[in-house]
């Protein structure tokens, strides 16, 4: 009788150990989840960043605007001696 109730006792407290340990690795797994989820987004946010600044670079108001300033240095440049 001893036996069966220290038996049963231990296989308690190994279930119970095992299900906090499954727990705790279920709460770590959706934390390194959602640390995913978020340099993913901002890896997004980043790329939509750099894209509108490209587009803003090469636009072609943004390219006049540059030919157009320098022609204006050149016009103004002083000749050196």
């Amino acid at each position: 009788m001893k036996g069966k109730a220290a038996g049963l006792f231990l296989l308690a407290v190994v279930e119970l150990v095992g299900g906090l340990g499954a727990k705790s690795e279920a709460m770590a797994c959706r934390a390194r989840a959602e640390v995913h989820r978020r340099h993913s987004l901002d890896r997004e946010s980043r790329v939509r960043e750099y894209a509108a600044l490209l587009e803003a670079l090469v636009s072609p108001a943004a390219v006049a605007e540059r030919q157009s300033w320098r022609r204006f240095l050149e016009e103004t440049r002083t000749p050196e001696l």
